[in-house]
């Protein structure tokens, strides 16, 4: 595996100053943040279960994503996730259903709205904490497609083990907008990228900050005028 490193990479090191840069501001975040929450209800719409301590779980939020989950649940669960944890925002266009049959799948609502709970924030928060921390879970939109070197043959708990052999807690990675040339719908269980096979290959400003990398651009910025900031925590240990 070559991705996001071997096993004899060594990352480059940074200052002392630097170092507790990071710290102070990693300390004024999570200050910050512990003030501002607040709990928000959700509910489950079917039977759920404890995880297991084997059991490799993703959580996302989903609202209308029928056209995407199929081939969402076929690519992760290739990848070695052997639970779903999803809050539907009231979907209506037939993805609720479909996930209620998934027998990997645990489905959550809320009486409050995605923009109401700081855009889904709260309730991920949420079901980390109904269903445990001190473990590693996928962080997700229903809409987003991990891909890793070698990930068709090397399943996440490879690339998970390699993190922890390097004491890492989380894996941030870039999201890619992908966009079709004309017209098309992915569905079926197909992976979107037949379909949808057309990126940006410039216009990206990427530059080390304090707290990580900033990956600003793309098609948003091109099209839309967007100063995105797109690099989410997609792999990570949750911690108590």
């Amino acid at each position: 595996m070559e991705y996001p490193f071997d096993r004899n990479f060594s990352f480059p090191r940074r200052t002392f100053i630097n170092r507790l840069a990071t710290l102070y501001d990693n300390w004024r975040v999570t200050v910050r943040e512990r003030r501002q929450v607040e709990k928000v209800t959700i509910i489950p719409a079917k039977n759920v279960h404890a995880l297991s301590v084997t059991d490799l779980p993703a959580v996302f939020v989903a609202h209308n994503e029928i056209a995407l989950i199929p081939a969402f649940l076929s690519h992760y669960r290739r990848l070695g996730v052997t639970r779903f944890i999803c809050l539907d925002d009231v979907s209506i266009d037939g993805t609720r259903e479909y996930l209620m049959e998934q027998e990997d799948v645990d489905v959550w609502t809320s009486p409050i709205r995605f923009e109401a709970a700081r855009r889904g924030r709260r309730w991920r928060e949420a079901l980390f904490e109904r269903y445990g921390y001190n473990r590693w879970y996928l962080n997700l939109d229903a809409d987003e497609f991990l891909v890793y070197d070698q990930c068709l043959r090397e399943p996440l708990k490879v690339l998970i083990n390699v993190l922890e052999e390097h004491d890492i807690k989380r894996l941030p990675a870039p999201m890619i907008d992908f966009y079709p040339s004309n017209a098309a719908k992915s569905g079926n269980g197909n992976m979107p990228w037949h379909v949808v096979d057309h990126i940006d290959g410039s216009g990206y400003d990427v530059t080390l900050q304090k707290r990580g990398i900033s990956v600003k651009g793309g098609p948003r910025k091109r099209l839309f005028s967007e100063d995105n900031d797109d690099l989410p925590l997609r792999i990570s240990s949750r911690m108590d």
